[in-house]
């Protein structure tokens, strides 16, 4: 991706926020504290996050044992409740959704390998190999 910026187009720079002119508005301290402030946003805390089990999509893969691109596709298939606070945010679970008997279930079928494939076989391509 790129930006534009005084001296022309230049790729763009990680954890930049652009503003209505696509000027990169970086994430300092400041702003983050601004911001929070301004719209009463509590600082993260790993023990309250801890003590309501929250998790990040990484360490809920760890937890079940299975691959976080596994877990993913799970939740956006609906086998597994997350939420996503923020949209193309990360996703956020709960230890007692991955505890519900469901859940379990499916997550022992897949580390046993008998899962549905990734792609529905209705939604492959065939592939027509030519005769000629």
């Amino acid at each position: 991706m790129f930006y534009w910026s005084e001296k022309g187009l230049k790729k763009k720079k990680p954890k930049a926020v652009y503003t209505k002119n696509l000027t990169p508005l970086y994430w300092t301290r400041a702003l983050v504290t601004s911001l929070r402030f301004n719209h009463e946003i509590s600082c993260h805390d790993a023990r309250q996050q801890a003590a309501e089990g929250w998790l990040n999509l990484s360490q809920a893969a760890r937890l079940v044992g299975v691959a976080t691109r596994t877990l993913r596709l799970a939740i956006e298939r609906g086998y597994i409740a997350a939420e996503r606070p923020i949209d193309c945010g990360p996703w956020v679970l709960n230890k007692q959704a991955l505890q519900i008997e469901d859940v379990a279930r499916f997550l022992e079928r897949v580390r046993l390998g008998k899962s549905h494939p990734t792609v529905l076989p209705s939604a492959q391509a065939t592939l027509d190999l030519s005769t000629t």
